[in-house]
C-alpha cells in the first residue's frame, strides 16, 4: 500500500490530539522526560561565560598544570554524561514507540525488555558518530591544516578554510542524519516485531522500500522539512518567552560584569531562569516529539500492515 502524505499527517495530528488533550499531567510529565532525551531542548541562545571578567594566571607551571586538570576533568565528566545521555536516548526510542502503540504512557513498563536492544541502538549510534569523526580529521588534514601553513595565523583565511571544511563535510553529515532519522522511524519499530537486531531491521526496511523509494524520499524530505520548520517556530515562541522572564537583560548585566554580590546573584537569577525556559521548552516539545512518531508509525503502517503499531 502506498502512504497517502496527506491522510497520514491527518491522522497523526488527530492521534496527538487525542493523546495529549485534555491534558492529563502525568501523561504530559513523562513525555516531556521523552522529549528531554529525543526531542533536545530549545535554551537561551545567548552564552554568558562569567569567568572572562576574571584574569587566569597560568603562567607558572603549577597554576598552568592545575588549570589543565581542571579541564581534562570537565572534559571527562562532559564525556561520561554524553555517554549516559546517548543511553538513555537509545533505551527511550524503544519504550516511546511502546507508549504509543499501547496507549500506555509508562517509562518502566517496558525498560527491561528494551534495554538491550537500546545498547545495540547505541553501538549504531557510535559507528555513525566514528563516520563523522573520521571524515572530519581527513576534511581538516586535506583542506584546514594545509592552508594554513605560512608561518603565521590568519584569523580571516582560518574562518574561510573552517567554512569550507564545514561545507565539505555535509556531503557525509546529511546522509548520516537521514540515517539516524531512518533508524529511529522504522528501524526501531522493525525491532520491535521483528525481535530483531539493527542489521536485520534494516534489511527488513530495506526491502520494504524496495521499489517505493519516491515514497522514501518524499517522507524524509518533508520530514527534515517539518524539523526546520518546528524548530525555527520553538525558536521564536522561545524566544519571546525569554522577554518576560528577562533572561536577555540578564545575561547582558552579568556579561558586563558585576560586583561578586551583584554577580552571585545575577547568576542565581540567570540559572533560575533558565531552568523555567528549559522546562517550558520540553513542554514545548511534547507534542512535537508525539506527531514525528505517530507520523513514521503510521507510514510503516501502510507499507505494511504486519508493522501495525498503532493502537
Amino acid at each position: 500500500m502506498r502512504p497517502d502524505v496527506t491522510t497520514v499527517i491527518d491522522e497523526a495530528l488527530t492521534r496527538t490530539w487525542n493523546l495529549l488533550w485534555p491534558p492529563h499531567p502525568g501523561v504530559w510529565i513523562r513525555l516531556a522526560i521523552i522529549a528531554l532525551f529525543l526531542g533536545g531542548v530549545v535554551i537561551n541562545p545567548l552564552k554568558t561565560d562569567t569567568t572572562l571578567s576574571r584574569t587566569v594566571d597560568i603562567s607558572s607551571p603549577a597554576a598552568f598544570a592545575g588549570y589543565m586538570d581542571l579541564l581534562m576533568t570537565l572534559f571527562a565528566g562532559i564525556v561520561v554524561a554524553g555517554v549516559i545521555y546517548v543511553v538513555i536516548s537509545s533505551v527511550l526510542q524503544f519504550i516511546f514507540v511502546d507508549c504509543l502503540s499501547s496507549g500506555n504512557i509508562q517509562l518502566t513498563r517496558t525498560l527491561r525488555l528494551r534495554w538491550g536492544k537500546g545498547i545495540r541502538l547505541v553501538g549504531f549510534y557510535l559507528v555513525l558518530l566514528l563516520v563523522i569523526l573520521i571524515t572530519m580529521l581527513f576534511l581538516m588534514i586535506q583542506i584546514l591544516i594545509p592552508g594554513m601553513q605560512g608561518g603565521y595565523f590568519d584569523l580571516m583565511r582560518f574562518m574561510i578554510l573552517l567554512i569550507e571544511t564545514l561545507l565539505a563535510s555535509l556531503i557525509v553529515l546529511i546522509p548520516v542524519w537521514v540515517i539516524a532519522i531512518l533508524t529511529a522511524d522504522f528501524v526501531v519499530p522493525v525491532m520491535i516485531v521483528d525481535d530483531s537486531g539493527i542489521i536485520s531491521g534494516w534489511k527488513r526496511i530495506i526491502r520494504l522500500f524496495s521499489g517505493r523509494w519516491r515514497e522514501a524520499g518524499i517522507y524524509t524530505g518533508l520530514k527534515i522539512l517539518l524539523i526546520f520548520v518546528t524548530g525555527i517556530i520553538l525558536g521564536i515562541v522561545i524566544f519571546l518567552i525569554s522577554i518576560p522572564l528577562g533572561l536577555i537583560n540578564m545575561a547582558i548585566s552579568i556579561g558586563a560584569g558585576l560586583t561578586p554580590d551583584q554577580g552571585n546573584s545575577g547568576i542565581v537569577m540567570f540559572g533560575a531562569g533558565t531552568g523555567a525556559m528549559i522546562l517550558i521548552s520540553l513542554f514545548l516539545l511534547v507534542p512535537v516529539i508525539t506527531f514525528f512518531r505517530y507520523y513514521s508509525l503510521a507510514v510503516l503502517r501502510d507499507l505494511d500492515p504486519d508493522y501495525n503499531l498503532l493502537p
